[in-house]
């Protein structure tokens, strides 16, 4: 891998993405735990889904998470190979690449869901005033 450099240079970009996904993780957490307490039965299915949002979220950090190390490993691996015929850092860096997009993926996912979580939320709010 003659560029090496190169995976290093989506490091920015990806360390970005892990922010904002935990910050959604964070953010949608204390959304569980205040409607946990409310213990109302009829937040019972909504805190049920949001729990699988949770899920589906965690899922996509991990993913980003190998992407960083993959990336980071491909650019470790072409600097220190380059003088020999290894097909190492490229393979390394074809995970990174497939991890991102199964990471991307999972957050369109969580985006189509939030939004019709979010409607019926609100319907099964109009439903009890």
């Amino acid at each position: 891998m003659e560029k090496w450099y190169i995976p290093v240079t989506f490091l920015p970009g990806i360390g970005l993405l892990i922010l904002s996904t935990s910050n959604i993780i964070s953010g949608l957490s204390t959304e569980i735990a205040i409607l946990i307490e409310k213990h109302e039965p009829t937040f019972e299915k909504i805190i049920k889904l949001k729990i699988k949002q949770l899920k589906l979220l965690t899922n996509s950090l991990t993913a980003l998470y190998i992407t960083a190390a993959s990336f980071v490993l491909a650019g470790g691996l072409g600097f220190l190979v380059k003088d020999f015929k290894s097909d190492m850092p490229q393979y390394t860096l074809y995970i990174g690449v497939i991890s991102t997009f199964i990471a991307l993926f999972l957050l369109i996912i969580y985006a189509y869901r939030a939004v019709s979580i979010k409607q019926q939320q609100f319907n099964d709010m109009k439903n009890i005033s």
